[in-house]
């Protein structure tokens, strides 16, 4: 496990094998280009805060693909086992495009609720974001909340309003239910 969160900068998410020694295919890679050598470290896991330390073996990249070959996984069965987890970078390997954002540029953002006012100024502080979830249909961020609860956003335009990565702030509409999430006890 990855406590340091030094992979920050998410490069896609393993969707298959290609040939028999190893190399991936990466989809849902963010735009821009992938300024990635053999002998790099990248992290693979389900999010950011959950990764395992690859060496990179080989990197192919073109306008259609990103493809990895990692030391160590030799095999398409060794490669199979990493198949829907994601890959992230150290800060600075990714060159992104200004209107997408890295995993490293929403973690520790503060979120607001979007108020109902003319000036178009924040609402209520929900919390920070603490994670990034990189689910199939759609991200989702985790805000840890001054309480310490946990609100699951989904990273879709109707909840999603503005992001501001200089000064650390996000404004979301809730929709109904994303506040009340918690799974009751057994006997309830």
């Amino acid at each position: 496990m990855n406590t340091t969160a030094s992979f920050t900068e998410y490069l896609g998410v393993i969707s298959r094998c290609v040939g028999t020694d190893g190399t991936v295919e990466l989809a849902d890679t963010p735009p821009g280009k992938l300024r990635m050598k053999a002998g790099n470290t990248v992290g693979v896991g389900f999010s950011a805060a959950f990764t395992q330390p690859y060496s990179v073996h080989s990197v192919d990249t073109d306008v259609h693909h990103i493809r990895l070959r990692f030391t160590g996984v030799g095999s398409r069965e060794q490669a199979a086992g990493l198949i829907d987890m994601a890959v992230f970078a150290k800060p600075g390997s990714l060159q992104v495009a200004a209107d997408a954002f890295r995993v490293a540029d929403i973690i520790g953002c503060w979120v607001y609720q979007a108020a109902d006012n003319e000036a178009g100024k924040p609402g209520d502080v929900l919390g920070t974001v603490e994670d990034v979830l990189l689910l199939p249909a759609n991200d989702v961020w985790v805000v840890r909340t001054p309480a310490g609860t946990e609100i699951l956003l989904p990273v879709i335009d109707d909840v999603i309003q503005h992001v501001d990565v200089i000064e650390k702030k996000i404004i979301v509409t809730l929709l109904d239910g994303l506040l009340n999430t918690s799974v009751p006890a057994p006997d309830e």
